[in-house]
């Protein structure tokens, strides 16, 4: 941690962490004049979904019998943005990542078996306190090697894309749910 603390400044502050052996992540970020001229974060976190499963407690677990889970999720933001000189936030931008990787799925009954599953969503976010909440575009992306069931069905190579555009300011207050 470094900066002028009596100034409001916050430099770089940099905290690492880990649950068990299925959680990673880490924050980092800085602060201006108390977040007034800016304060910026990143937020990493993995989840390790083999360990995850075998962490979970026996009643869950019994529910989940016959299933086997491996590979990773990651999550990634990136926020940017301003107080007003009530220390409310007046406009702020973020960008979200969110990964599967190397997923695979064993299901006993019905047998079922998913290997090598990839997907990615990622979208930006900005938010002016008059216009309100702004998602200009929901990138999704996916990937699979294989999915087989049953022992009779396999499909190989299978991939997507989808791009969703939206235009339009949401404004918390407005009777419109979605922005479109």
């Amino acid at each position: 941690l470094k900066g002028n603390f009596p100034g409001g400044d916050i430099a770089d502050f940099n905290i690492v962490y880990s649950i068990g052996d299925w959680i990673r992540g880490k924050v980092k970020g800085s602060v201006e004049n108390f977040g007034r001229n800016g304060l910026h974060t990143e937020k990493d976190f993995t989840v390790s979904l083999g360990n995850l499963e075998r962490s979970l407690p026996s009643r869950l677990l019994e529910k989940l019998e016959g299933i086997d889970l491996m590979g990773e999720a990651v999550f990634h933001s990136d926020f940017s943005g301003k107080l007003d000189s009530n220390f409310k936030l007046d406009h702020a931008g973020l960008n979200v990542d969110l990964n599967l990787e190397r997923v695979g799925i064993q299901v006993k009954e019905p047998r079922v078996s998913i290997k090598n599953l990839a997907a990615r969503i990622h979208f930006p976010a900005e938010l002016d306190m008059k216009k309100g909440i702004k998602v200009p575009s929901i990138n999704i992306q996916t990937h699979m090697d294989q999915i087989e069931a049953l022992g009779k069905v396999a499909l190989r190579g299978i991939e997507s894309t989808t791009q969703i555009e939206i235009a339009e300011y949401f404004h918390p207050n407005s009777p419109k749910v979605i922005p479109f």
